[in-house]
């Protein structure tokens, strides 16, 4: 997946090191899926439906654990994804998804990271969605 930071989070990011405005991360990151990727300010696109099917976002610590680290791969800075990421097992269609995005919250939120997603995927009824280790690269750019 490549990724890039969302407007939210380049703006905490560029206050925090020139103004010293506090920001605090979150204790836990919300991956969401969506059937049409959004925007860098995190509009215009389509999240599959929260409670539909048995959709939820996925909610991950950030830590060491589930992300050991950042590194230089090929000349970009990234972060992979140190442990499996399942999302809940659909009940039914979830639809074409292209996308996914990080965000601050189970429910509305804060963008922190978006992607397009290598190959779309369509979650169906009892195939659990899952981003196996190292498969998901967080990056600057």
């Amino acid at each position: 997946m490549a990724s890039y930071l969302s407007t939210y989070l380049s703006k905490k990011i560029l206050d925090f090191i020139l103004t010293h405005t506090a920001y605090s991360p979150p204790a836990t990151l919300y991956f969401a899926l969506f059937t049409v990727r959004p925007a860098a300010d995190g509009t215009g696109g389509t999240e599959v439906t929260i409670g539909s099917n048995n959709y939820s976002r996925l909610a991950v610590l950030a830590n060491t654990y589930n992300f050991p680290g950042a590194s230089v791969v090929s000349g970009i800075e990234n972060s992979l994804n140190g442990a499996i990421l399942s999302f809940a097992t659909p009940s039914g269609a979830w639809g074409t998804v292209v996308a996914i995005a990080i965000l601050d919250a189970s429910t509305a939120g804060n963008f922190l990271w978006i992607g397009d997603l290598a190959s779309s995927i369509s979650p169906t009824s009892g195939i659990q969605p899952a981003i196996l280790i190292g498969k998901l690269a967080i990056t600057q750019t």
